[in-house]
């Protein structure tokens, strides 16, 4: 069972430098299962997003996300990390005003959000990540 290793985990593991990050996904034992799903256990595309991710193919990543509906604020800070890495910005910066403050616990998310506000120069969204209740 693979559920529990995530995609580069094994790619690193498994693969010479040398080998095609594409050419894995058509061996990615995620791969296949995902695509197959119903349209009610598209949900389970996210293990297909983090695959795409992992061999580097954020926009691909990211179109994954975008077939998703509506999850947890996890799921939202992720999508925020894929649109700012493949040059979305504006999405980015849209994407951080739905994620309530609350949810950054995590030191190195909360600055990686206000980086990227500061780098935008965005006072509202600055505003919005660093509010104190």
């Amino acid at each position: 069972q693979y559920t529990d290793l995530t995609c580069s985990k094994i790619f690193k593991r498994n693969h010479p430098e040398s080998c095609k990050p594409r050419a894995y996904l058509l061996h990615c034992p995620h791969f296949s299962r995902i695509l197959s799903l119903s349209s009610e256990k598209r949900k389970s595309a996210i293990r297909l997003s983090l695959c795409y991710n992992a061999v580097g193919e954020k926009d691909r990543a990211l179109d994954m996300v975008k077939t998703m509906p509506e999850g947890p604020q996890w799921l939202n800070y992720y999508r925020f990390t894929l649109e700012r890495d493949v040059g979305q910005l504006s999405q980015a910066s849209e994407t951080l005003l739905k994620i309530p403050t609350d949810y950054f616990q995590d030191p190195e998310e909360l600055e990686a959000a206000v980086d990227f506000a500061k780098n935008r120069q965005d006072l509202v969204l600055l505003r919005h990540l660093v509010k104190k209740d």
